[in-house]
């Protein structure tokens, strides 16, 4: 089936729209950032660290897909300003997991909370917030698996995630999920085998 020029036109007006909130997202975070002597990049570290304790900075490096040189230069930004501390794996002595110091955490917490200036506009959709929260996830999921992103710990990528008739289950915490419990990104993700 071939697109009529009207669809095709639709369609490009929707990425433009998703660029744009891409756009809106980052100036309000470049804001944000600003309160407290920060770039975006240096506050994207402290949320991941936030919500994932044990990181290292590959695992950084992926989840917010930035360059290896630009990553660097911010933890250690951010470990002079001691906002985090790396640790060493007692089992491994290479590997060295990034930590958020207090004071790290307390900015990130308000970081997180930046987050909330958005929730009036989610009210003012004619979506459902569940169907919203689909379409997103199903965008992030269908840019991985083009390798538009690289590895998401999404729950589709789980190996603990399944199908079952037609419903959601998730082996890790042996339950049934419904569409609003799906993970984007998930802290007890584990890449499958």
């Amino acid at each position: 089936m071939f697109l009529v020029s009207g669809e095709i036109d639709l369609e490009i007006k929707i990425i433009e729209g998703l660029e744009r909130i891409s756009e809106i997202f980052r100036i309000q975070l470049w804001r944000e950032s600003l309160k407290y002597q920060l770039n975006p990049t240096q506050s994207l570290v402290l949320l991941s660290l936030q919500k994932h304790t044990r990181l290292t900075q590959k695992d950084l490096q992926s989840m917010i897909s930035i360059d290896k040189t630009t990553l660097s230069k911010s933890l250690k930004t951010l470990e002079q300003k001691t906002l985090i501390e790396r640790i060493v794996d007692q089992k491994d002595q290479r590997k060295k997991y990034i930590h958020l110091t207090p004071k790290g955490k307390k900015i990130a917490k308000e970081l997180k909370d930046f987050y909330k200036i958005f929730l009036p506009l989610l009210k003012k959709t004619n979506l459902s917030n569940e169907d919203l929260f689909e379409f997103i996830y199903n965008f992030i999921y269908n840019s991985y698996k083009l390798k538009f992103i690289d590895t998401q710990k999404m729950c589709f990528n789980c190996r603990f995630f399944q199908l079952q008739d037609q419903s959601y289950y998730c082996k890790y915490l042996e339950k049934k999920l419904n569409k609003k419990e799906i993970q984007i990104d998930c802290k007890d993700y584990q890449e499958k085998e």
